[in-house]
């Protein structure tokens, strides 16, 4: 498959103006909107971004609860969290698997109300996590897992993989 040659944004942004391109639901770009990039500006905002996060292994469990500690105080804007999320998946078990580790993670997460109430969750499959056939984009994790993490996580968001996050006139693309 050829691909079209790379251009600059400066150029693609001469063409096309203010139109958005992102193929969001927005009729103009956000890089664009002075308020946007205001807020930006003004903003100490944070993201942690974490791989391969088995909620199966004790010790990823254990530094998991250390980073939620060391955020206690001033919970980051979001928390991206990208899969696998199971050391082993196992084929015939997998769903019960999963649920039983995003239980314990909504376990360890409650201990920090300011996070949950304050900080966006996003969480993208890995290529091993079985949900899903292995084609892109990856459909996001069962709502099954929506319904355990959303009792207690305000902003929660299961992407798909590849996701785009636009945050004020940033777009932070993941592909795990």
């Amino acid at each position: 498959i050829g691909l079209p040659p790379p251009e600059s944004i400066q150029n693609t942004r001469s063409y096309f103006g203010e139109i958005n391109i992102t193929g969001n639901t927005h009729d103009q770009s956000a890089k664009t909107k002075i308020r946007l990039k205001e807020i930006e500006e003004k903003s100490d905002d944070a993201f942690v971004f974490l791989s391969d996060v088995w909620l199966d292994d004790k010790k990823v469990m254990e530094r998991i609860e250390q980073l939620f500690d060391g955020f206690a105080e001033q919970p980051p804007f979001a928390f991206i969290f990208c899969g696998n999320f199971l050391s082993r998946p196992t084929a015939n078990l997998y769903i019960n698997d999963l649920s039983d580790a995003f239980k314990t993670f909504v376990k360890l997460v409650s201990k920090y109300p300011d996070i949950c109430e304050r900080s966006h969750f996003i969480f993208v499959p890995g290529p091993q996590d079985r949900h899903a056939p292995k084609i892109y984009p990856r459909a996001p994790l069962p709502s099954s897992i929506n319904d355990i993490l959303k009792k207690r996580i305000r902003h929660l968001h299961l992407a798909t993989n590849p996701v785009r996050i636009q945050y004020c006139t940033q777009e932070i693309v993941i592909f795990r």
